[in-house]
């Protein structure tokens, strides 16, 4: 214990220096680990605002028209146009008979034909009931003798049965005139049916378009008449996610590689529509755009369609605001506009090409921050 006591007194002015380094080194260290912390919690990642990527896929080349008819089981078709020729609007491209009606045909003009001859029969029969009306006029004349009595004494008894017998044949001509109405109505429905069948025994296919003929032949025995437009188009889908980007009217350019040429265009249609898609529960919703006669019908083409604005990550906008890093390193928050698209944030306004921004801002960030770029 003496000789601790006798080194410390000897050594008393190196141990108050080791001792005040160690304090030195501690302190310093604290003071480089909250710096570092301070660094670390105004790291962040760094991204510049860029133009929007354009909308790209793919999609096949059709016509723009398709006119489909099937023709009829009970139907024959007579055609005289070869596979691939070409058609002009209006232009007959087949005939199609039904042997079913035409049979029936025949047999509503053969019951018309007998309903013609009853009517007439029925027509002679009431004119005779008629004639039988006529009063005998030696009836309603009867002779008187010398004293003026009647000379005839059964006149009452005539005059009666002359009543009878108006009446017996009053009664048969409404019953023949009923028959007469009967016949006629029956008559009137077998030609307006005479008149249904004829339209339907035979009809002409006609062309609605110019176009490319193509008769299909299916393995049930059944035929389909087609005719493709000449014009083309891209039909192509696009998902639900980027519907946005797809508007009618937009600028779309298409590559087509077997003249390896680049064709500008505008999009002509999008429906409203969902198509459902294999493997997945969203829709797609189909689009078309026109193209000239340098691309081929079943062409599988890439196209593009440029969008406006800018994109950031979704991740740096919070109430439409955004950390702008400023050229002295400062973060500045500004507003933006614009709208989501998938896990992009498409800016209309408040920013422009190259402006840098924060991507994840947290709870230290605020106007002034010196921003670390990670």
């Amino acid at each position: 214990m003496e000789k601790f006591k006798e080194f410390s007194k000897k050594n008393e002015k190196y141990l108050v220096i080791g001792f005040l380094a160690v304090i030195a080194i501690v302190i310093i260290g604290y003071a480089v680990s909250v710096k570092q912390k301070q660094i670390k919690n105004t790291t962040y990642e760094i991204s510049a605002a860029k133009k929007v990527t354009p909308y790209q896929g793919q999609g096949k080349i059709q016509s723009d028209s398709t006119y489909t008819m099937r023709v009829p089981k009970d139907a024959q078709l007579t055609t005289t146009l070869q596979a691939e020729q070409t058609v002009k609007k209006g232009q007959r491209i087949g005939t199609l008979t039904f042997p079913d009606k035409q049979t029936q045909l025949e047999q509503v003009q053969a019951k018309i034909s007998d309903l013609q001859n009853q009517l007439q029969s029925q027509q002679d029969t009431a004119s005779r009931s008629s004639d039988q009306l006529e009063i005998d006029p030696s009836l309603s004349d009867p002779t008187q003798d010398e004293d003026g009595q009647t000379a005839n004494s059964d006149n009452d008894s005539q005059q009666e049965m002359q009543a009878i017998q108006e009446a017996l044949a009053q009664s048969q001509q409404d019953a023949a005139q009923q028959q007469l109405d009967s016949l006629q109505d029956q008559l009137s429905d077998q030609q307006a049916k005479e008149a249904e069948l004829s339209s339907q025994v035979k009809s002409e296919e006609i062309a609605p378009f110019d176009g490319t003929f193509q008769l299909k032949q299916f393995q049930n025995g059944t035929q389909e008449i087609r005719v493709y437009a000449h014009h083309k188009i891209l039909e192509a889908k696009v998902d639900q996610d980027d519907y946005s980007q797809i508007q009618t009217g937009k600028k779309i350019s298409l590559q087509n590689s077997v003249v390896d040429k680049t064709q500008k265009s505008k999009i002509s249609f999008v429906s409203e529509l969902p198509l459902k898609q294999k493997g997945t529960d969203k829709p797609a919703y189909k689009f078309a755009a026109p193209v000239n006669e340098s691309f081929l019908k079943g062409q599988i083409v890439h196209f593009k369609v440029p969008q406006k604005g800018l994109q950031i990550p979704l991740s740096s906008v919070k109430n439409n605001k955004v950390y702008l890093v400023q050229a002295d390193k400062t973060a500045h928050q500004v507003q933006v506009t614009g709208r989501k698209l998938g896990k992009r944030f498409i800016v209309s306004d408040g920013l422009k090409k190259g402006d840098k921004i924060v991507v994840h801002p947290n709870k230290y960030l605020h106007n002034g921050v010196k921003v670390h770029e990670k």
